[in-house]
């Protein structure tokens, strides 16, 4: 039932509970490997695995790649899952938690004390993603990629 005072039903209670664990793997004198996992227990959203994993390699004093892959997830919040005011916001307590999957690619060499190279490249895909546009039903859900490519100097 409605609150009279409110915009949202009251006795909402929400639990969220998480953890994360990584290892560092040295399986060379010039490889670095991190992997790493959350979990995520959302009351409402479920549960949630999000791996990832970071290599580094060194090709000398001077330079390395490294190589990152990740997951995340975002659970709905409070406001896009019970809040309902009129021609505002409209919340869904149907929605599902929104996911990103990341590559990042980075090249990296120092030419001397005073040049330093960057070259970065990266992707990244979301599912389910939550927004907001100014409608009568306001909550969307979509799936967006994007990739992106700089050089630092």
């Amino acid at each position: 039932s409605l609150h009279p005072f409110t915009a949202y039903t009251d006795d909402i209670n929400e639990d969220d509970i998480s953890w994360f664990g990584q290892a560092l793997l040295k399986p060379t004198s010039r490889d670095q490997i991190v992997l790493g996992l959350r979990a995520n227990h959302n009351q409402n959203a479920g549960n949630n695995l999000a791996p990832r994993l970071g290599w580094v390699h060194r090709f000398g004093e001077s330079t390395y790649a490294k190589l990152l892959l990740g997951q995340a997830y975002r659970s709905p919040d409070f406001f896009e899952t019970n809040v309902t005011t009129y021609n505002v916001l409209y919340g869904d307590p149907n929605l599902k938690s929104e996911s990103i999957r990341t590559l990042d690619l980075v090249l990296d060499t120092r030419l001397g004390e005073s040049v330093h190279l960057q070259l970065n490249a990266f992707a990244l895909t979301t599912d389910d993603i939550v927004t907001r546009v100014p409608t009568s039903d306001p909550v969307k859900r979509g799936n967006r990629p994007v990739c992106h490519f700089e050089m630092l100097h």
